[in-house]
């Protein structure tokens, strides 16, 4: 079953990414999510 629902970007930086999820199926689900952008050496650490 595929997942229905959107996620959107709300702000973003050069070292961050914040995004809303909202789900609606399989289960309802808000959340918030903050990826943080690292340069480590030749590549990107993302947490």
């Amino acid at each position: 079953m595929a997942a229905v629902g959107q996620m959107r970007i709300t702000a973003s930086s050069d070292d961050t990414v914040v995004i809303d999820l909202v789900f609606l199926k399989p289960f309802r689900a808000t959340n918030v999510t903050t990826l943080t952008l690292a340069a480590v050496g030749d590549v990107t650490d993302l947490t």
